[in-house]
């Protein structure tokens, strides 16, 4: 449920009804795709679009006492509505908070059903180091199972720090370097980090992790995300943790 549907849908509210048969029809796609544990993009926008609505109503007070238009969309940056100043009518924001109290637990029980399933599959992928991890691991690779294809994705990954009002960030840049079928003959990790070593002698060690699970789960959609996520958690252990 990205920013275009929640922008179709303010921008629409002049119609209610088609307003919830829009937003029932993004949860039921998001639900199926759950079914088939297939948690991204669908729980992000979901989770996305509630805190805007969310962020919406909570201002929809200041938003009457500078009412001057028709809500035509959402300033996602700002959680805050935009208008359509040639139509003056106050009664849109009412309908506004109507559609939004109808919306907002409705989200929130379908974001709560796929946060079950991505901790479901969070559970039965398990990562792992693939031989002696070299001193410096913000640089490497990671190995990851792909049933959908048959075999493995190799991902180049790199680790940057950067910082923002006195904050600091990490961000993880990834990109994919090949993918491996599985014949007669299953390639261990060992074996496919020592390929890696051969081809690529700009990282004589690199460090290398590879994702292992026993259930059969859709890769760009859950693999890879997930993964994504339990590498950025282990290199930001302090070294040396479990």
């Amino acid at each position: 449920m990205g920013r275009g549907t929640v922008e179709g849908l303010i921008a629409g509210l002049g119609d209610p009804e088609r307003a919830r048969y829009l937003i029932l029809a993004q949860m039921r796609e998001a639900r199926l795709a759950f079914a088939r544990n297939a948690i991204y993009p669908h729980l992000s926008d979901l989770i996305r679009t509630f805190d805007v609505l969310e962020s919406v109503f909570r201002n929809l007070a200041g938003l009457r006492d500078g009412f001057s238009g028709t809500p035509v969309g959402i300033d996602f940056d700002m959680g805050r509505l935009t208008y359509d100043r040639s139509q003056l009518s106050g009664g849109h924001l009412d309908h506004v908070s109507e559609f939004i109290q109808w919306a907002l637990p409705r989200i929130r029980e379908t974001i709560e059903e796929g946060r079950t399933i991505f901790e479901f599959v969070d559970g039965q992928l398990t990562l792992e180091e693939v031989g002696i991890l070299p001193s410096y691991v913000e640089e490497g690779y990671l190995i990851l199972p792909d049933t959908e294809r048959g075999g493995y994705e190799v991902i180049r990954y790199e680790l940057s720090i950067f910082s923002a009002a006195e904050e600091r960030y990490r961000a993880l840049r990834t990109s994919h370097v090949k993918h491996i079928p599985v014949g007669a003959l299953v390639p261990s990790p060992q074996s496919v980090k020592l390929d890696l070593l051969c081809e690529n002698r700009m990282l004589p060690n690199p460090a290398t992790y590879c994702l292992r699970t026993d259930i059969e789960f859709p890769y760009e959609s859950t693999i890879l995300p997930i993964a994504k996520r339990k590498l950025m958690q282990r290199l930001s252990e302090p070294r040396g943790s479990a």
